[in-house]
Order: structure tokens, then C-alpha cells, then sequence
């Protein structure tokens, strides 16, 4: 397979983020080929900025990549993208106070998030439900797939209704799935942790869970579209696993049960009935929010500490 081309740019103060890297970018956009735009920032803190890159073209074959390659950018101003392709790699978001999402990409194709963290951030209350993280599919695409890998989603706060992730009711297209591999959720004063309108299947893989703040589940599942299934790792929440959504055209019925394989679930709130869990490997549910000592998450997700559920689970008392 040929090597796509490649338009570096790097940066090391936010004035490099403003004027010189939107010339850069627009002109890349602007060739209208299959390329990458890598976006390299030197390790540290960029204060204040909003980070906004849009392939503005009609149909994107763009794959926009933005990473620190050596250590950990902060960014405090929020991140907006919109490419064919869309790579996080090794970026905290912190401190970020708006009223729209901290972080939202719009994708063709892909979206992959590696090593990325939200820490401490607030929606604040403007009237909508946006989330504090929102995917969507551009330029019409018919089906994407979005990636969380290592990620951490610590002390995140939304005032008013809105989830801590969520896939849009717009558009006409279809996440084909929605992964998370090796994912902290931790501290999140939010109604839910994800909610996917759009997508056909949500996967948490060797995810550690401590929602000790939701107003509503872990997962709100608005249709009965997504498939859900949880594999290893510990998931330990205030209220229920999962809410599902009904309506005049929609019954509970309608609703496939939620997968659990080899999992360990805490959860103060049962679900609403036998069938809306299937458990396999050895996958365990108790009841009630047990205590979490240590509770030093917050300071391993700004260094980007690779997550590891079995560990972080062997603290609950």
C-alpha cells in the first residue's frame, strides 16, 4: 500500500495554534487529495485556546492527526474537529469551562483516541443538552467507527441535563461501533456516562467505572439500535447499569439485554427486570457502591497513566 502524503506542523505556544497552523491546515484541506496533516505538539500546558481544525470541503479523505509524541500536551481551551480521519494521541483536556462540549469531532470514516484524558472540565448551562464529548458523522458518511484506547474521563462536571459522551440524534449515518479499551470513568457529575443515539454497538473492554455522581445510569440507550457489551474489567456506579429509552413507538420489550462477560459490577440501583442482563465468564454483579482508596485517579489521568481495571478494582473496600 502507498505511503499517504504527509504535512507535519509543529507546535510549541498557542500562538503557533493560531494564525500560522489555520494557513497551514486550509492549505492542506486545499489540495483535495487522500493526505495526513500530523499536528505535533512540544510536551506542556496551552492555555486558554479553542482548538478548532474543519476540512470545510464537501467530502474529506483528510486524516488529521494530533499528537504529542514525546510526553503530554494540555490543552485548557477545548478541542473541535472535523476530517475524513481523526487520531488523538497523548493530549489532557483540563480546566475547560463552556457551554458547549470540551471535545467534539465530526468524522467520514474513523475516529481513535490513544492515550487522552478529560480532567475537571464543566459543561456550563446554556439551554441545550450538549455533552461534555460529541462524535458525529460528516459530509453525509454512511457508517463510521470510533476508538477510545487508554483513556481517562475523571471529575467531569455538566450543569444542567447532558451526558458525559455522546453519538448525536443528526444526520442520517451510523457509528458502527463505539469502543473502549482499557478506559477510566471516574467522578463524573453528569446524567449518564455514554449515550449513543447512532451507533450499532457499544463495547467497554477491560474498563474500571467509579460513577459515584450520575443523576440518571452509566449508559442511556435511546433506541434499541446498539448492541452493548461489557468484557472484563470492574464497573461500579451509583445508580443502574443502564436506562433504557421508550416512547409511543418504542417498548421496553424492543431492547436487547445488555452483554456481560467476565466483568465485576457494583451497581446500587437494579436493573428493571432478569432479562436485561445476560452474564457469562464468570461475571459477577453486587450490590451497593463500595469505597475506592486510593482515590488518586484525577492525578494519574493528567500523566496519562496507562489505566489497568484489575488494579484500580483491587481497591474497592
Amino acid at each position: 500500500m502507498t505511503e499517504l502524503p504527509t504535512r507535519l506542523f509543529e507546535a510549541a505556544t498557542v500562538s503557533d495554534l493560531q494564525l500560522p497552523l489555520q494557513t497551514a491546515f486550509a492549505a492542506a484541506a486545499a489540495e483535495r487529495i487522500p493526505l495526513k496533516f500530523r499536528l505535533k505538539l512540544k510536551a506542556g500546558r496551552y492555555e486558554g485556546l479553542n482548538l478548532a481544525l474543519d476540512d470545510l470541503h464537501d467530502r474529506s479523505e483528510l486524516i488529521l492527526i494530533v499528537e504529542c509524541e514525546e510526553g503530554v500536551a494540555t490543552l485548557t481551551g477545548g478541542l473541535n474537529l472535523r476530517a475524513g480521519r481523526v487520531l488523538l494521541r497523548n493530549i489532557v483536556l483540563t480546566g475547560i469551562g463552556k457551554e458547549s462540549p470540551s471535545l467534539e469531532v465530526r468524522v467520514a470514516h474513523q475516529f481513535l483516541a490513544q492515550g487522552v484524558a478529560l480532567v475537571g472540565n464543566v459543561r456550563h448551562d446554556g439551554g441545550s443538552p450538549d455533552p461534555l464529548v460529541r462524535l458525529a458523522l460528516a459530509y453525509g458518511s454512511g457508517t463510521a467507527r470510533a476508538v477510545f484506547r487508554q483513556c481517562w474521563f475523571v471529575g467531569n462536571r455538566a450543569e444542567g441535563s447532558a451526558a458525559l459522551i455522546e453519538t448525536p440524534k443528526i444526520g442520517p449515518g451510523t457509528f458502527e461501533f463505539v469502543d473502549f479499551e482499557d478506559v477510566v470513568f471516574a467522578h463524573n457529575a453528569v446524567d449518564v456516562a455514554i449515550a449513543p443515539w447512532f451507533s450499532a454497538a457499544v463495547n467497554l473492554v477491560r474498563c474500571f467505572a467509579y460513577e459515584d455522581q450520575l443523576t440518571e445510569a452509566f449508559l442511556r440507550l435511546p433506541s434499541p439500535l446498539p448492541t452493548v457489551r461489557l468484557e472484563g474489567g470492574v464497573l461500579a456506579t451509583g445508580r443502574r447499569l443502564a436506562r433504557f429509552v421508550t416512547s409511543v413507538d418504542v417498548a421496553r420489550a424492543d431492547f436487547g439485554p445488555l452483554h456481560v462477560g467476565g466483568s465485576a459490577l457494583y451497581l446500587s440501583e437494579s436493573q428493571d427486570g432478569a432479562a436485561d442482563l445476560v452474564l457469562s465468564q464468570g461475571a459477577t454483579i453486587a450490590k451497593g457502591l463500595p469505597p475506592l482508596d486510593p482515590d488518586d485517579l484525577a492525578a494519574q489521568a493528567a500523566t496519562l497513566t496507562v489505566p489497568n481495571a484489575e488494579q484500580l478494582g483491587q481497591r474497592l473496600g
